[in-house]
């Protein structure tokens, strides 16, 4: 579906026939960028594994903190291909273990140890350092004998805004007319006397979320990553 059957859905089921419309196409299209970025958190949509530029990260010697693309928003598998002195790499990926979220002290202290790493914890701006977005810090600073890639399974949000009515949503098929009802809430929440009406507005989003879910927002989603179960190997020396 483009946006442009989104847009024309809108006005068919507000009656925004007059010209110039109530709502215009550019409004419309930046509440279905907003819609799509809310769908993909709220239902974690958009899992990715595949796009080179946000799922390969190579290991670089001396770096033990990777930062993440910024579209992603959570971390759900890290695997390492490993290459050995210039050697060809191991044709089977090694799954890391996650080891739990960690803070600033632990991203910069503890025994630095050299070698390919066995574990990863994840690290965001919860600290209020600075430091922007997700990053992962391994348990392993690699060297120049010890290198290779990361391999991730992410959740993310659409690479690329819409921006016409022929861009069509990044989300899955199916997702794209639910998207309206949130077009909707934005539409009946402006402060005009003929455009609002909360009454509309609190209908739309409630049917939202029935379909997406509620929105974590950044402390519910730091608790989550800190409480999940890490899953950890024994120590290797």
């Amino acid at each position: 579906m483009e946006v442009g059957d989104l847009i024309s859905e809108f006005r068919t089921v507000t009656g925004d026939h007059g010209t110039p419309p109530l709502w215009g196409d550019k409004s419309l299209i930046a509440w279905a960028n907003e819609a799509q970025r809310e769908a993909a958190i709220r239902a974690k949509l958009l899992r990715d594994f595949t796009t080179p530029e946000v799922v390969t990260i190579p290991l670089v010697a001396g770096q033990r903190v990777y930062r993440l693309h910024p579209k992603v928003f959570d971390i759900d598998a890290v695997s390492m291909t490993r290459v050995f002195d210039g050697a060809d790499p191991d044709p089977c990926l090694r799954r890391l273990d996650y080891a739990g979220w960690c803070g600033t002290e632990d991203v910069i202290s503890g025994r630095l140890r050299t070698g390919w790493a066995d574990t990863f914890t994840m690290y965001d701006d919860a600290s209020g350092d600075g430091f922007a977005g997700i990053a992962i810090v391994l348990d392993r600073v690699p060297s120049d004998q010890y290198t290779g890639t990361l391999h991730l399974s992410v959740y993310r949000l659409p690479l690329e805004d819409l921006e016409f009515k022929t861009d069509e949503p990044e989300i899955a098929q199916q997702h794209h007319m639910k998207l309206l009802n949130w077009i909707l809430y934005r539409a009946y929440s402006v402060r005009d006397a003929e455009m609002q009406d909360l009454g509309r507005a609190a209908d739309h989003k409630a049917l939202f979320t029935d379909d997406f879910g509620e929105m974590p927002d950044a402390n519910v989603r730091r608790k989550q990553r800190r409480h999940r179960a890490p899953r950890c190997r024994p120590e290797r020396w």
